[in-house]
């Protein structure tokens, strides 16, 4: 077997002739080899690449010398060697940044074969937050360090300050609320796109219910800020009470575009033109604004108060979609993202297959 990195004497696809069988076979055993490899995922993909036009070619050359495909496939996996030795030459030729890629940033998007959408969303939650946990604390002990060391009146006023205690129960309660929060946006996401795709028919009492679960937390945030007082001193009761309608259209609305969106990576069309999705964005916010806008102006009677809030409501929406509905309407970035699924799901030995 040639070493990463080498001039591949078969570049490509693999070749029409082969059915479909065939190269799905000459995937899982790449398969079997690289997905126990920690490395980042555009590393892998690379990975995947080179040894499946290894393979093909090895294969196109035993079976055009012994005649029969199977027997073909037996001599290249034999040539191919022990997946498992074949992953340790390959994790060595991984960079340290590639490493730490792997550990920062774990493929959350991909779904293991025969996986539910419930645990997919289980697995999720504990790998963001462990995210979560380890850039939070890690982020925070540098800024302290950074400070503690560059600024000498911080590093005085630090060490006599009694509050520190409570400093840090403060900081790592943010932190805790911040991953309970992460894991309850992604099981909203999950069930959302049950509701609207994985169903017979959609179901519109679940539809109801998440968006409502999603307009109670946009609400509630907003009044925790304002009894916190971080909403401003100067802050009237008029004000938010004419926030309260868009912080509660705010939520659903992402929910649902996050929702077509996700689907869109896995399942929908790979490329739309422009023109139908400014249609539908548009006609969906100008409904949605005409609603919050009326029931601003009917919970706080200011109408200048009310059309500001509805076109901060747009521009929060348009901030998170557009850009990745335009960046959907490639379809490289949505080919690359179902082979990495297409590659995830391929059923190779469960006993080699834990890491993606």
């Amino acid at each position: 077997m040639r070493r990463m990195g080498e001039p591949a004497h078969w570049c490509g696809k693999p070749s029409v002739r082969m059915t479909d069988s065939i190269v799905n076979e000459l995937k899982i055993l790449v398969e079997r080899a690289v997905r126990p490899v920690r490395a980042c995922t555009w590393r892998k993909r690379k990975m995947r690449e080179e040894l499946l036009a290894h393979v093909s070619g090895v294969f196109e050359a035993e079976s055009a010398k012994l005649g029969d495909d199977r027997r073909a496939l037996a001599r290249t996996a034999q040539r191919f060697g022990d997946p498992a030795e074949v992953t340790s030459q390959l994790q060595e030729m991984v960079p340290w940044i590639d490493m730490i890629a792997w550990w920062a940033v774990p493929p959350l998007y991909l779904r293991r074969p025969e996986e539910s959408r419930w645990r997919f969303a289980v697995r999720q939650c504990l790998e963001l937050g462990f995210f979560l946990l380890w850039t939070g604390s890690g982020g925070s002990i540098l800024l302290f360090g950074i400070a503690f060391l560059t600024i000498p009146e911080m590093r005085q006023s630090l060490v006599q300050a009694r509050e520190l205690p409570l400093l840090l129960g403060g900081a790592g309660i943010g932190l805790l609320v911040s991953i309970v929060v992460a894991s309850a946006v992604i099981f909203l996401l999950h069930g959302m796109i049950h509701a609207l795709y994985e169903r017979r028919g959609r179901s519109w009492p679940l539809i109801l219910l998440l968006s409502g679960v999603t307009s109670l937390i946009g609400v509630s945030f907003l009044l925790v800020l304002f009894g916190l007082g971080e909403l401003g001193a100067r802050t009237k009761a008029s004000e938010l009470l004419a926030t309260l309608p868009f912080a509660a259209a705010i939520g659903p609305g992402l929910l649902i575009c996050m929702a077509s969106v996700c689907r869109r990576m896995t399942d929908g069309p790979t490329s739309r033109s422009w023109q139908p999705i400014a249609r539908i964005y548009f006609s969906a916010s100008a409904v949605v604004a005409s609603v919050t806008f009326a029931a601003a102006v009917a919970l706080s009677g200011d109408v200048l108060l009310s059309v500001e809030n509805t076109l901060k409501m747009i521009v929060v929406i348009a901030s998170w979609v557009i850009p990745l509905e335009f960046a959907l309407c490639s379809p490289s970035i949505v080919g690359r993202i179902r082979a990495d699924q297409e590659w995830a799901n391929l059923p190779i030995d469960p006993n080699n297959g834990a890491v993606f």
